[in-house]
């Protein structure tokens, strides 16, 4: 089951990705193990048979200490859970430090060749008129050399002007972006089922093996078995592009289609 998904009707699913955790290990059943990894290949390459070595999605959640009907318990260790098999919460991307947007505008050509050419204008410009006041040069000289040396400082200032405008643009529609982004998180919710009662959270207090109640216009925040529920159409456009409703069924009733003599 995909994320940012869409159900018409209403269902409960299980709960079976966040983004991996490192050096995760878990038990292995035919060669299927249950961690962060194992899951995530689960859901990524549609894997049927991982859930046919468990006996099924309610022995998977078992294995995942959640009650099928009831879901975890409230006392469960969920920070232990989200050091297993990571956190259901991706940060946002940092903003780029006023420094670097400086750095990056140096890259712009036309900015390159105006720095270049207010070097030569300054060199020039000491040059002639250090040669002109070592050869008694006339007064009018010396006031054009001074006046190309200040030519080439005029350039530099704009330059620094130009620069430091564009990296505090750049840099306040970045804070402002990020949050945007802040308050949209803050304002997601998910409901899951814990000992029997449905409590409403947000999804990065998410965890493996948390029992979801979906319900029509739900989006899902993770990754997900389906346990029970029926005629569940999901909207993937978000991931495949397709606008077409994808119907979805029980992990009891996807094994009894591949294989009905192994269905739990």
């Amino acid at each position: 089951m995909g994320g940012d998904d869409q159900p018409p009707q209403g269902g409960a699913v299980i709960a079976t990705h966040s983004p991996p955790a490192a050096g995760d290990a878990g038990p292995s059943t035919e060669g299927y193990v249950i961690n962060s990894t194992g899951l995530a290949n689960m859901v990524k390459d549609n894997q049927i048979q991982f859930l046919r070595a468990y006996g099924g999605g309610e022995e998977l959640a078992k294995r995942l200490k959640c009650d099928p009907n009831k879901g975890q318990s409230k006392n469960a260790d969920f920070a232990a859970a989200q050091a297993e098999y990571g956190r259901n919460y991706i940060d946002p991307p940092t903003v780029t430090p006023y420094l670097v947007l400086i750095w990056e505008g140096l890259h712009d050509v036309t900015l390159l060749m105006l720095i270049a050419s207010a070097v030569v204008s300054i060199v020039l410009g000491l040059a002639v008129g250090h040669d002109e006041s070592v050869g008694g040069g006339e007064e009018s000289s010396e006031e054009s050399s001074s006046a190309e040396w200040l030519e080439g400082v005029a350039i530099l200032v704009t330059v620094a002007l130009v620069l430091n405008v564009q990296a505090m643009t750049d840099w306040s529609k970045s804070r402002q972006f990020r949050k945007q982004q802040l308050e949209l998180e803050d304002n997601k919710f998910v409901q899951v089922i814990r000992d029997g009662e449905d409590l409403t959270i947000h999804p990065r207090d998410l965890v493996v093996g948390d029992l979801m109640r979906i319900a029509v216009g739900d989006i899902l925040p993770a990754d997900a078995v389906m346990l029970h529920g029926s005629e569940i159409k999901m909207d993937e456009s978000a991931l495949t592009g397709e606008s077409t409703l994808i119907p979805k069924c029980t992990a009891a009733k996807a094994l009894a289609y591949i294989s009905p003599e192994e269905a739990p």
